[in-house]
């Protein structure tokens, strides 16, 4: 299960945490991955010889949840007073992306109606 915040850049950190929880024989799938996160001022790369961009996140989202999906593994996403934002439209397309290509993911978001009817 991912936890995911207002304020935070959300496609990074979902893929940053995914990484983050899984077991070290999983984590291979990433190693195989050439990535690059820049966030808060903080810059990490992972065997970069090119940086990624934020576009190309849902690529790097789409190829890991391919390899969980192979291997039986669900990513459960929640996240808490979501808002009508830039950011939790672009999670929100992403996601149903995903969903369009079968990957196991779900998302349970909450929020007051106000600001999630446009969502």
């Amino acid at each position: 299960m991912i936890n995911l915040a207002v304020g935070e850049d959300l496609l990074i950190t979902l893929v940053k945490l995914i990484y983050d929880r899984m077991s070290n024989k999983f984590r291979e799938i990433f190693d195989q991955l050439d990535w690059h996160f820049e966030a808060w001022g903080v810059s990490i790369n992972k065997n970069s010889k090119n940086t990624i961009e934020k576009t190309d996140l849902r690529i790097v989202l789409e190829k890991v949840l391919k390899q969980l999906k192979e291997k039986g593994i669900k990513v459960l996403v929640t996240f808490d007073e979501a808002q009508s934002t830039p950011e939790v439209k672009q999670l929100a397309t992403t996601y149903q992306l995903m969903r369009r290509e079968k990957y196991n993911i779900s998302l349970v978001m909450t929020g007051l109606p106000s600001e999630v009817s446009e969502l």
